[in-house]
């Protein structure tokens, strides 16, 4: 599996990315896993049933303890740039496409 660094906050890691799908709905889910320690760091994206999604697009979660996810997921070429946000009411999460 391809291995990747990521800084967050003030701690740099070096990740795995697993993808998986979100239960009930079959929805692309992005796991980012500590590659030394094999724990689960955080997951990348958000699942919003009653969003309309098309075919390989999925939301990222940017805000919170995943603050700057999206730059590392699009900078690495796992994502596209955002195609468009979508508000759970209390923050907008952006829809990309799975490259």
């Amino acid at each position: 599996m391809k291995q990747y660094r990521l800084e967050l906050g003030e701690e740099e890691y070096q990740v795995i990315l697993e993808l998986g799908q979100y239960r009930g709905n079959g929805r692309v889910a992005i796991t980012v896993v500590d590659a030394e320690e094999g724990e689960d760091l955080l997951v990348a994206t958000v699942n919003i049933p009653e969003a309309s999604l098309e075919e390989g697009e999925t939301i990222i979660k940017d805000y919170s303890e995943n603050s700057g996810i999206l730059k590392f997921l699009v900078q690495n070429g796992v994502v596209s740039e955002p195609i468009r946000n979508i508000s759970t009411g209390f923050v907008q999460c952006q829809v990309v496409k799975i490259l």
